[in-house]
């Protein structure tokens, strides 16, 4: 029996030594000379990769920075993939303190899913990278990541933020000292201008960045194409050839499946000066790199349209059936609201921390005089009497609004009760009528009395109509003079289930415990139906509710139509008759 456990126990110690991954243990010799490889030569970094050995699963370590640097070197190599490695290193290095792989692993994922047109997923891997890669010293990764961060931008006419990424991506750039990550980065600050029309501009960033990229280079090429595009915006169209041209005769340029928009560029110079036969050729070329759908797109449209001018309807057919394809890929990598929400919100904090920190700095080295204090204690005072006079005005304003529904809505009862009352006469008296023998003067009598009656129901229903819409003003003003009310029916917007808990709690404060007022009338209604009614009652809409319960325009219909049937059942009313917001309005 001591034998068994002896062997078990060896076994256990065994298993445990095997599996045991060291983080600070030294790269094999093939990682550590992919890794020197990377940015200068990615494909001799690739093609070290995928000669090497495996590292064994149980060495988690090695085995997860070989499945980060290939997928590395297969991304800058232009050779498509799945997440499927890039998840390997991020499983590992996401909960390691290790900021340098932390934010190559992020970044190489986020530029996966760029690639793969899932930009809403992309984008917070990359923020995330930025935060990682701004504890280390590697420049370039920080170039890189900021340029990827601010082309998303870019793409989205998100002009401020997209020029903020392309300066820090230029900081990176400088500080690697490395010209073509300069050139890089004039080249998309420029890309900034270009959007914003100021062609001169991109033009004269362009250049700069021209006075320093290396000779034969793709970053060379890109620069003459698009400097080519601002000419051509500009219209002197001789001078966009010329460096169109020069773009697409590059040796390395040839290579890349950027060339491709090159071709385009020259295909667009060759539209507007009348070159039709020229234009439809490298709109031909330009269609077939099939990369970007934006200018695929772009290129079979004016396919289109030329087969449509030249009257071969054929081919302008199939050029169409190309089109609406594009069309549908472009509409998948649009981003949601929820999520451009979600980033401007993020980096507006970030602005706001980086102005916080601006603040207490300045707050250091500034000495504020006596005078200015007494200013500013004189100001406070000022600006505090004053906010005390309004909150008091507010206060007062919101209880005689509160006083008015509350009237209002004790004198609508009342004379529903009244014509409810009135009604029973009427049929009591009809029937007394129907059934009476007494002389013509007493059936008279008796018709006399239901006209009277009804033109007294009559009085009392307009009456009350009256003052449903005094009371729904009331209501208005009364949700005005509360902020976050006022504030959700200005501008509506997701909200989350604590936050919707907070308006109902301040629609049962502001109209007398509105909700369990409601509960009680209609037993049946469901906590969702209930916020539902009290976004009624602040006189939201139904898109409007769309958006602030994140749940289609049809949903909110079908479940205003589930709560019209329940205060049916309630009132005994029919559903032709009840207006249901007028209804949960005045109640």
């Amino acid at each position: 029996m001591k034998r068994m456990v002896h062997i078990l126990l060896l076994f256990l110690v065994l298993t445990s030594c095997g599996s045991r991954h060291v983080d600070d243990a030294p790269l094999l010799p093939e990682l550590q000379q992919a890794e020197e490889l990377m940015f200068p030569h990615p494909d001799s970094a690739l093609h070290v990769l995928q000669r090497m050995p495996v590292p064994s699963e149980r060495d988690q370590y090695q085995h997860a920075t070989w499945a980060l640097l290939l997928s590395h070197a297969l991304y800058k190599n232009y050779i498509k993939q799945n997440d499927s490695l890039v998840n390997i290193a991020c499983d590992y290095f996401l909960p390691r303190d290790d900021a340098g792989r932390k934010g190559l692993a992020l970044y190489v994922k986020g530029c996966i899913y760029d690639e793969a047109n899932r930009q809403d997923e992309a984008l917070p891997l990359l923020l995330q990278a930025s935060d990682e890669i701004a504890k280390t010293t590697d420049y370039r990764l920080g170039h890189l990541n900021e340029s990827e961060i601010g082309i998303i931008y870019a793409r989205r006419r998100l002009i401020d933020y997209a020029s903020e990424r392309f300066e820090k991506s230029l900081e990176y750039a400088e500080q690697s000292n490395d010209s073509s990550y300069i050139a890089s980065s004039y080249r998309y600050l420029a890309r900034v201008a270009q959007l914003q029309k100021n062609y001169d501009e991109a033009i004269s960033i362009q250049q700069k960045g021209l006075d320093i990229v290396p000779h034969n280079t793709f970053e060379e090429s890109s620069l003459h194409s698009e400097m080519a595009n601002n000419y051509r915006a500009l219209k002197r169209y001789e001078l966009a050839l010329q460096h169109i041209k020069q773009s697409i005769g590059y040796k390395n340029a040839q290579k890349h499946s950027d060339i491709f928009v090159s071709y385009l560029s020259l295909a667009n110079i060759y539209r507007d000066l009348g070159n039709i036969d020229s234009a439809s050729y490298y709109y031909g070329i330009a269609a077939k790199g099939g990369h970007n759908v934006y200018n695929t797109k772009d290129a079979y449209n004016n396919l289109r349209i030329f087969s449509k001018d030249a009257g071969d309807y054929e081919a302008a057919s199939e050029y169409s059936d190309k089109v609406i394809s594009l069309l549908d890929s472009i509409r998948k990598v649009d981003r949601s609201e929820a999520l451009m929400e979600m980033q401007e919100k993020y980096d507006q904090q970030v602005l706001i921390n980086e102005k916080n920190q601006i603040q207490l700095k300045r707050e250091r080295d500034v000495r504020i005089s006596l005078v200015v204090i007494i200013a500013l204690l004189v100001i406070i005072g000022i600006g505090t009497y004053w906010y005390w006079l309004s909150s008091r005005r507010k206060e007062r304003l919101i209880a005689e609004q509160e006083k008015q529904i509350h009237s209002y809505s004790i004198r609508i009862a009342e004379n529903e009760g009244i014509m409810t009352r009135n009604l029973q006469q009427i049929a009591e008296l009809t029937d007394k009528l129907k059934a009476s023998e007494d002389a013509e003067g007493d059936r008279n009598g008796l018709q006399a009395e239901i006209d009277r009656i009804k033109n007294d129901d009559e009085r009392l229903r307009l009456e009350s109509a009256n003052m449903r819409h005094a009371l729904v003003q009331c209501v208005d003003q009364l949700v005005k003079q509360t902020d976050i009310l006022n504030r959700l029916r200005k501008e509506p917007k997701l909200l989350k289930p604590g936050q919707l808990q907070e308006v109902e709690e301040k629609v049962n404060y502001l109209f007398d415990r509105y909700g369990e007022r409601l509960r009680k009338f209609v037993p049946s209604l469901s906590d969702s139906e209930l916020q539902t009614c009290c976004l009624i009652k602040m006189g939201l809409g139904v898109s409007d509710m769309a958006q602030v319960l994140s749940i289609s325009p049809t949903s909110v219909s079908k479940r205003k139509n589930r709560i019209k049937e329940q205060i049916v059942r309630s009132t005994g009313s029919t559903m032709e008759k009840l207006n249901l917001d007028l209804w949960l309005r005045t109640f």
